[in-house]
């Protein structure tokens, strides 16, 4: 649902006016072996599809993706960018994409010096056309090959007609050949306006998440000494991913700080935010990533003297080898790097409530922070205007609705975690949990608090048949004193199948805005189609049988369920056909 989403506002309807929008890593880039960037994938057909390749599926099917990236590994030992059965067979001929595929740079020698499947860059170039990849990026190096290839009877001339054509049509369908160069007049004439940083503000604002609160937060105007303290709090570099602009320049060794687009940091947006009976103070502490803690005295001075302290911690977002997050940064361990997690428990440790906001691109085990933090606030990557958007949320100007997209662990030991887990897993059948800890994830995913409440009452489920639509329907109100944003949830799981169902599958959700005692309905329509899995026979079908709908604050807060017996017969259906959830707000 997100990646649709980002693809419908990064490429829109009309190419012509507009960009193409390149979908990567395909395919189960995000589960290498030992968590190390390009290391090789172990996923059965199955899993693959249902879970790794539905977000491209849905992107093509409901968004038009035009283009899509292969992954540097291999998945069941075959090396995704010369491999006919992922880049045609399942991806062209399964889920229906008709755009370009582009290699990852360097992807297509890397089968020669990589995965060992080509003795040649000649042979390298052959087996990733004939997978299927059209455009060999950065640059043309094995693709050279080509017309040698050809002459020598090697490779069909018909493939390269094959992928030229399908080039040369998205150049057609962007205006390349009518208008070759960008009017850079109209670029700059929408870049960096204010209505876009007032967007970029809203944005970040609303993908805070929230995870714990004693009722430190929001802050009010009471507070006569603010502490704002750590690494992350005042640099504006840390603010931005591993592929923005100046990211990439510090691979050259070049300066980035002149190409910044102005940003707001935290310790800007607080100082902006407070009147003037309130004094801010900061000190760094330490380094995202250098161990020194040499700094720290003087954060746990500022704390002890105010009356809330709030510790910014993260990563550094690169390419480069002093980078803590981002491209082949691979760790063993998902705690706070360097002096970081000192800071955190000596500034805890002054009895001066302390808000502790994560600014990073990674997933992070925060336990000790869960506990002993008066508020824990995951602010991930929030741009140009994010010290703003964050100050908003600390200060209530915003009511926090953002919820995890993903599962936060406790430890390291738990990876993968997440909350589809099939039926049987997440916890040990016999044992439950580990020998040291909880088997569930410290936030679950759709996790994320405000500072209002919500009730759910009056859940209705109706269907009878694997052939007809599925209606949901659920009162939410809104308890609090506060207006607030709440997004309801809808899981469902498969009591029993023919293979082993995930315990619940998120089918829908929506994002409903309540004031005080305000009450909706929300109304979900969910497709058959939504319900589909890959059977024995991997056939996708949705079967008849109790299914329990359940909604909820999240994916563990589940607030109501109801269970449905579908009659009718076995249906099948295309992956490349799923009919997305409908969900409308009465």
């Amino acid at each position: 649902m997100l990646g649709t989403a980002y693809v419908r506002g990064l490429q829109t309807d009309d190419l012509g006016g507009g960009v193409v929008c390149t979908g990567k890593h395909f395919l189960a880039y995000g589960l290498p072996e030992g968590g190390m960037n390009h290391a090789p994938v172990h996923v059965g057909p199955r899993e693959l599809r249902e879970v790794f390749a539905e977000p491209f599926a849905a992107a093509i099917r409901d968004a038009g993706l035009a283009s899509v990236m292969n992954s540097y590994s291999s998945v069941d030992g075959l090396p995704c960018a010369g491999a006919a059965e992922i880049l045609t067979r399942l991806l062209r001929d399964e889920l229906g994409f008709d755009g370009v595929v582009v290699a990852d740079y360097f992807a297509v020698a890397l089968l020669e010096f990589a995965h060992r499947t080509a003795g040649s860059r000649r042979e390298a170039a052959r087996q990733a056309l004939e997978a299927g990849l059209d455009l060999e990026l950065p640059v043309l190096d094995c693709y050279r090959e080509l017309a040698a290839l050809v002459g020598a009877g090697e490779v069909s001339e018909a493939l390269v007609d094959r992928s030229a054509r399908r080039v040369l049509r998205q150049k057609l369908q962007l205006g390349l050949f009518e208008r070759p160069y960008a009017d850079a007049g109209a670029a700059g004439r929408v870049y960096d306006t204010a209505e876009q940083r007032a967007l970029a503000r809203t944005v970040a604002a609303r993908s805070c998440c929230l995870l714990t609160n004693s009722g430190v937060l929001p802050l009010g105007a009471d507070r006569r000494t603010i502490a704002v303290v750590g690494p992350t709090a005042d640099d504006p570099r840390l603010l931005q991913g591993d592929y923005h602009y100046p990211a990439h320049l510090e691979i050259m060794h070049l300066p980035a700080e002149a190409h910044f687009t102005p940003h707001v940091t935290l310790l800007a947006g607080i100082r902006d935010a407070v009147g003037s009976g309130t004094r801010v103070v900061h000190a760094r502490g330490c380094d995202v990533r250098d161990p020194d803690p040499r700094g720290i005295a003087d954060a746990v001075g500022a704390a002890r003297d105010a009356d809330v302290a709030i510790v910014c911690v993260g990563g550094r977002s690169g390419l480069t080898g002093d980078c803590t997050v981002g491209e082949a940064r691979d760790a063993t361990d998902l705690g706070l790097t360097g002096a970081q997690p000192e800071l955190v428990d000596r500034v805890i440790a002054t009895g001066t409530p302390t808000v502790v906001v994560v600014i990073g691109g990674r997933v992070l085990a925060l336990p000790r922070i869960a506990v002993h933090a008066a508020a824990l606030l995951y602010a991930w990557l929030p741009g140009e205007e994010g010290g703003n958007a964050i100050a908003d949320v600390l200060f209530g100007t915003v009511n926090p609705s953002g919820r995890l997209p993903v599962s936060l662990p406790r430890s390291v030991g738990q990876v993968p975690v997440y909350y589809r887990y099939r039926a049987g897993g997440g916890r040990s059948a016999f044992h439950g949990d580990y020998t040291d800890s909880p088997a569930t994830p410290l936030f679950p995913f759709g996790h994320g608090l405000g500072y209002t409440a919500f009730a759910y009452d009056q859940l209705r489920v109706r269907g009878a048949s694997t052939c007809e639509p599925i209606e949901v329907s659920v009162r939410v109100a809104n308890a609090g004193t506060r207006a607030g944003d709440e997004v309801i949830q809808l899981y469902v799981r498969d009591e029993v199948a023919s293979v082993a169902r995930p315990d619940r599958q998120l089918v829908g959700f929506a994002w409903a805005s309540l004031a005080p005692g305000e009450r909706r309905t929300v109304h979900f329509t969910v497709h058959p189609s939504r319900l589909a899995f890959y059977d024995p026979e991997m056939r996708f079908v949705t079967e008849p049988g109790v299914l329990t709908f359940m909604v909820g604050a999240s994916s563990a807060d589940i607030r109501g369920s109801a269970s449905i017996d579908l009659g009718g017969p076995t249906a099948e259906h295309r992956q490349a056909a799923i009919v997305p959830t409908q969900a409308r707000i009465e």
